[in-house]
Parts: C-alpha cells; structure tokens; sequence
C-alpha cells in the first residue's frame, strides 16, 4: 500500500506539483487508514494526516505554495528580480 501511495505521490508532484501530491496523499491515507493499521498504529496514521493538513494549510495561507516540480522552481528562480546584496 505504502509503495502505491508513495509512487502515486511522486507522478503527481512531477505533473502536478507538491500540493496537489501532498493533498493526494492525504487524501489516501484516510481512504486506506484501516489497512494501514496492519503495519502502523492509528495514532500514527491520525499523526501523520494531521501533520499534512497542517502543512498544507501553511503553504496555502502564506503563498508559499511552490509546486515542488524542479522545472518549475528553476523557472521561478530565473523569472526573479536579480537583488544585490
């Protein structure tokens, strides 16, 4: 399960970015909670859902939503002002 999960999340962050990915995995954790319990405990898998939602509630409230794609960062890097320091 914990293969699928993590090969679906790194398709997805390579076409779709990193939130969409992390919401994906999030999403999945709680479809397959129950399942998952045969190898971690519900508290850990609460924990970690928890811990994703606080995350992406982070990255949506500061637009600091990056995609996560490389491409995509190298793009917004070279579209940046250059600064001096």
């Amino acid at each position: 399960m914990f293969t699928q999960m993590g090969i679906e999340f790194n398709i997805l962050r390579e076409r779709e970015g990193y939130i969409p990915a992390l919401k994906q995995y999030q999403y999945r954790l709680n479809q397959h909670g129950g399942t998952l319990t045969g190898i971690m405990s519900a508290k850990d898998v609460m924990n970690q859902i928890l811990e994703i939602e606080k995350e992406l509630r982070s990255l949506t409230s500061h637009g600091g939503g990056h995609s996560g794609s490389a491409i995509e960062e190298v793009r917004n890097f070279l579209a940046e002002p250059e600064t001096v320091h």
